[in-house]
């Protein structure tokens, strides 16, 4: 994971629903002071 590349603690939370997988949401937390430097690393991985 990019994150955890650059020393970024990070956690998934899966609020999906079990039975389809589609529905509901997928979370990802990091710390308030990592918070700018997790997103511009997630937009570039977009790229």
């Amino acid at each position: 994971m990019k994150l955890e590349a650059h020393k970024i603690p990070a956690a998934i939370f899966d609020q999906r629903d079990s039975s389809y997988n589609a529905f509901g949401y997928l979370y990802l937390n990091v710390h308030w002071q990592d918070e700018q430097i997790a997103l511009e690393l997630i937009e570039e991985s977009d790229e």
